[in-house]
């Protein structure tokens, strides 16, 4: 270890950093009147006041953010957990990963260093091996990560730049050169299956998978055409004239009433993934007439019984012809009654 006493750093000046003292390894230690003035290194945005600095030795995470509002979760050990991450899915984090050096000042000037990421599960794997810095700062996005669905993995960044000195220490205390996050796996989605790498995977359009078990290797199901329409994975729906139980069911029954079971697809394109009932009706296969409806007598469908004016004159001439034959009836038995003996 260095030792400066009673010493003054003036006017110096370095191409990078450390503007009078740059150290490797380990950190001087200045005693009384030791003074640093106007020492600079040759910034990004020009000079900049720089009394020492040293080499890359240490990894920080900057930044961490998402599109929705997931609450940050962080161990014991302050290792932080990365939640609800799909396993070959498109990651929703953003994480930013800066250098420092061993004075805890941000490394700026590297532009061609890569960050390696290691995952100590073997069945993990990601799309992207390395990134490269920007002004020190290694951005992570636009990656998807393969592991084992509904498992948590520690994986490991580590920087390409910052040597190994083992047993590193400032003041006592050991730096990580690399930066460990634990990565909780998702179950894989509805309508999703998972392959033999443990990637989930959507069934394509055309095809569909509805009603199976998490993170199973099922087999996507060939759409009926005739019946319902598939926009991959669990985006089923019914036909004209065609009915299902509910969301998760896979069986697809014609309705017996005509145009009681709607088309689920709307005007604009977009599905209404469950079953719609015409106006009126409700139950299962929407065969049965609100109150104030009655089926008509073909069985096509429900009608509203207060605004139907033909089924009105149906009931009239049906009781007028009823009331006939009563009469009829009566007139019989009068004539039958004074005849008798």
């Amino acid at each position: 270890t260095y030792l400066f006493d009673s010493c003054t750093f003036e006017n110096n000046f370095a191409e990078i950093f450390g503007g009078a003292i740059y150290s490797i390894n380990n950190l001087p230690k200045f005693l009384s009147n030791t003074q640093f003035i106007n020492n600079t290194i040759s910034g990004f945005n020009g000079l900049k006041i720089q009394n020492y600095g040293s080499h890359p030795s240490q990894l920080r995470l900057i930044e961490k953010s998402t599109p929705d509002s997931r609450e940050s979760r962080i161990l014991q050990n302050h290792t932080e957990i990365i939640t609800g991450v799909m396993s070959n899915g498109d990651f929703n984090y953003t994480l930013k990963i800066q250098l420092f050096d061993l004075y805890g000042q941000p490394i700026e000037y590297d532009n061609s260093s890569s960050l390696q990421i290691l995952g100590e599960d073997s069945h993990f794997s990601s799309s992207v091996l390395n990134f490269q810095a920007n002004q020190g700062i290694y951005t992570i996005q636009k990656v998807k990560f393969i592991s084992k669905p509904g498992q948590s993995v520690k994986v490991s960044f580590t920087s390409d730049l910052i040597p190994s000195f083992p047993n590193l220490k400032v003041n006592g205390q050991h730096l990580q050169s690399n930066l460990v996050f634990v990565m909780d796996f998702a179950e894989c989605p509805l309508g999703y299956r998972v392959l033999p790498n443990y990637a989930c995977e959507i069934c394509n359009n055309g095809y569909f998978l509805i009603n199976s078990k998490n993170n199973s290797e099922a087999v996507c199901q060939e759409c009926d055409n005739k019946k319902m329409y598939c926009e991959g994975g669990e985006k089923v729906a019914t036909r004209l004239n065609y009915w299902r139980l509910n969301l998760t069911a896979d069986i697809f029954l014609e309705c017996p009433m005509k145009n009681a079971c709607l088309d689920s697809k709307n005007e604009d394109g977009t599905l209404s993934l469950e079953t719609r009932c015409a106006e009126g009706h409700y139950g299962n296969l929407c065969s049965k007439c609100i109150q104030g409806w009655g089926k008509t007598r073909d069985n096509d469908g429900c009608i509203d019984c207060s605004k139907n004016w033909k089924m009105y004159i149906g009931v009239i001439i049906l009781l007028i012809f009823n009331l006939f034959l009563i009469s009829l009836s009566l007139r019989s038995a009068l004539r039958s009654a004074t005849r008798a003996p």
